[in-house]
Order: structure tokens, then C-alpha cells, then sequence
């Protein structure tokens, strides 16, 4: 079963009644705003931060599945600081980051990669488009939260 977005079929499949949580990060409100209808079609709950300061806040409070973020915000590059912050801690390091940017350099490519993001999406990114690379992203990180499950459980010490 899929949610129709657009005129494409998302296969949102395990997570499709899960209401995951997707942090957009961006320092224009219409962007954060196109954005967030579109998450929101595809049965995700997306809320919004326009500065690190509160990115960080809502990574926090509200523990996000994913974020989704430009790396230039309040005209430097700490998208890319946020990030790298995000992924240091122990609580966060295996959330997806996707950077959505209009910033088409491979040098910047080569940053967000750096920093650990799992997708570089280009504005301007049709809304189809980011939310099959969250779902893909979603669904990787499922992946390895299972895989360590079964890697620990294996590991463990059993009584005698």
C-alpha cells in the first residue's frame, strides 16, 4: 500500500502509520512551508526551524526520523556546522540528514557529504523528489537499527 504524492506513488510501506517526525531546516518560510504540505501529503509530521539555534531545540525536544536541511543558513554556511553537531552526538548519529540546498557545487557536494548527510538534493527539488529520498533514507536507517538488533542480540552473553 502506498500514499499518493503527486502523480507518484511513495511505497511509505513500514513506517506508513508511524507518523515519523521530519525536522525541515531552512531560513525561508515558504520553502519550510511548500515543504511541509508536501511531507505532510505523504503522511510524515514535519515541523520547521528557520535558525541552528532552533534546529538544535527541536532536535532535542522532538527527537526527529529524519532531517532535511539547507546548508546556508543566516547567510553562512552553518547548515553544514548543524549537521556535523547533530551527528556527533551519541543520541542522534544514526538520524538521515539530507541536504536540500541551491548550492550546486561539488565542493559543497563533497562538504554536506563530509558531514555526514545521506542525500544532496538541489533547488529547486520537486516535492516527489524529497520525499522518495526521505522514504529511501528512512528506510536505510531502519535497516541498520535492525541489523545492530540482531548483530547485539548475537553478541550477548547467554547464561548457561
Amino acid at each position: 500500500m502506498g500514499k499518493t504524492v503527486g502523480s507518484a506513488t511513495e511505497p511509505l510501506g513500514w513506517y506508513e502509520a508511524a507518523a515519523l517526525r521530519v525536522l525541515l531546516v531552512d531560513a525561508d518560510p515558504d520553502t519550510l512551508e511548500m515543504y511541509s504540505e508536501w511531507l505532510r501529503l505523504a503522511g510524515l509530521v514535519p515541523f520547521s526551524a528557520m535558525t541552528t539555534q532552533q534546529a538544535w531545540y527541536a532536535v532535542r525536544t522532538y527527537r526527529p526520523h529524519a532531517i532535511v536541511s539547507d546548508i546556508q543558513l543566516q547567510r553562512r554556511f552553518d547548515g553544514l556546522e548543524l549537521m556535523q553537531q547533530i551527528l556527533n552526538d551519541q543520541s542522534f548519529s544514526d538520524t538521515p540528514i539530507l541536504a536540500l540546498t541551491g548550492f550546486e557545487s561539488p565542493e559543497y557536494r563533497a562538504q554536506a557529504e563530509r558531514a555526514g548527510c545521506t542525500a544532496f538534493l538541489l533547488k529547486p527539488c520537486e516535492p516527489e523528489r524529497l520525499v522518495s529520498a526521505l522514504v529511501r533514507a528512512l528506510e536505510k536507517s531502519a535497516q541498520r537499527r535492525r541489523s545492530w538488533r540482531q548483530d547485539s542480540s548475537r553478541t550477548r552473553a547467554r547464561p548457561i
